[in-house]
């Protein structure tokens, strides 16, 4: 790529985290040590400056440069929501466990489920798995607890009752703390407040976050007012892409010139689980839907959604907009570019072997570098001299199910304006 002809030369990159209470500087240290070794691999220098905390925030810088003569300098932002993530996780375990008991019992007793399984069988599998290890937990750990009574009774007879009841809650008690424990290798906890916030969310309980959302929607019309950018990319991954999307659908409900006046807006969700709130009722499920909708109305901003197979604790290769009451309609002419991350084809043999059955590791892979790199390449997509919409544009979306209105040949056609006014 001659140096004239070069489409970005100074990017802002906003990153939104899933449900992850990890420290900010992990995703810095990721993309340094990642993107150093995936430069290597397809031939071009990216140096990453040092990271800046700040309020709800990550920020740093990188440089990309090839022997063209490109040379693009990106500006990377992590939208921190990590201390609501860890606010709900150290909260006591019977308070976290009826919170994701009545976030399932809602989910199955309002039909909720059932939509999320006409999209696909697939993800019904991490949907309720962190039900059925939470449940099992109890179970042994009463059980634990029974034998402890029982074993009272048995040798003291009626007087072991009592002693009986204490030794079997210390035991219940204490056979949970040892499962807990041991919860880091299969996050049930963890998915169970995930699934718990989601439901949260839908219901409009968690002001908090909505209150974050909003800042992180006022700085995206701040970089995009700047006039400093030639591309903004607003990147969300796993439960982060729900909130990158309606992040974009607030600004644009408050700006709707916001990408035809500033920088050309790209939007990149990976190992998504939006497709459940197409599904999820309650009032902020509808907001969630609506935005996704605004979004994908646009035909002045991108939006390209990767999944992986793979992957399965993200809903692969299923249509965002896809579920809830009705089908997405025939007449949409713009929507998200589905695109498979090809995990099996692009991170080597040994390396897919080595992790196949490490799901939350393949889940964080789209962060990773690829020995093999397809047209999904992660450090090129934040910091190389393409557009998100340059680099996509000739590659046909790789969809289930009904295909868009502008993949059907002849397809009558409908303004963005009036799919983005129809019912969520």
């Amino acid at each position: 790529m001659k140096a004239s002809a070069q489409e970005v030369r100074r990017r802002r990159v906003f990153y939104m985290p899933g449900f992850d209470p990890h420290p900010d500087r992990r995703y810095h240290r990721l993309f340094r040590e990642e993107g150093a070794r995936q430069a290597a691999i397809s031939g071009y220098r990216l140096e990453v400056g040092r990271a800046a905390q700040g309020e709800h925030r990550a920020d740093w810088s990188a440089v990309y440069s090839d022997d063209s003569g490109a040379r693009v300098e990106t500006d990377l932002r992590v939208w921190s929501w990590r201390d609501l993530v860890s606010a709900r996780m150290s909260q006591p375990l019977w308070r976290r466990a009826l919170r994701g008991y009545g976030a399932y019992a809602r989910l199955i007793f309002s039909g909720d489920l059932f939509r999320l399984g006409r999209l696909a069988w697939t993800p019904m599998i991490p949907t309720l798995y962190p039900l059925a290890a939470v449940t099992f937990y109890l179970l042994l750990s009463l059980g634990a607890g029974a034998a402890a009574l029982a074993l009272m009774v048995w040798a003291l007879g009626a007087a072991g009752w009592v002693l009986g009841l204490v030794l079997g809650a210390l035991a219940a008690r204490a056979v949970f703390r040892l499962l807990r424990k041991r919860d880091g290798r299969i996050f049930a906890f963890y998915l169970f407040d995930t699934y718990a916030l989601m439901q949260q969310h839908a219901r409009g309980a968690a002001p908090d976050l909505e209150e974050r959302l909003e800042a992180f929607a006022s700085d995206l019309t701040a970089a995009s007012e700047s006039g400093v950018y030639d591309e903004i990319l607003v990147i969300g991954h796993s439960l982060g892409a729900a909130f990158a999307v309606e992040v974009c659908g607030r600004a644009f409900a408050r700006d709707p010139d916001l990408a035809t006046r500033g920088a050309r807006i790209g939007v990149l969700t990976l190992g998504q689980i939006l497709s459940a709130f197409s599904a999820v009722g309650g009032g902020r499920g509808a907001e969630v839907r609506r935005a996704a909708r605004l979004l994908a109305a646009r035909p002045d901003a991108v939006w390209v959604d990767v999944t992986s197979q793979a992957d399965g604790a993200c809903y692969a290769l299923i249509d965002p907009l896809a579920g809830g009451e009705a089908p997405p309609s025939m007449a949409r002419l713009a929507g998200p570019k589905l695109v498979s991350g090809r995990f099996r084809e692009t991170m080597g043999e040994a390396e897919y072997a080595k992790l196949r059955r490490k799901w939350n590791r393949l889940h964080f892979q789209y962060l990773h570098a690829f020995e093999r790199p397809g047209i999904f390449e992660y450090f090129a997509i934040c910091a190389g001299p393409l557009s998100l919409a340059t680099r996509f544009a000739g590659l046909r979306s790789s969809r289930r199910g009904p295909p868009l209105a502008a993949e059907v040949e002849g397809a009558e056609a409908a303004s963005a304006s009036e799919f983005a006014a129809a019912p969520a």
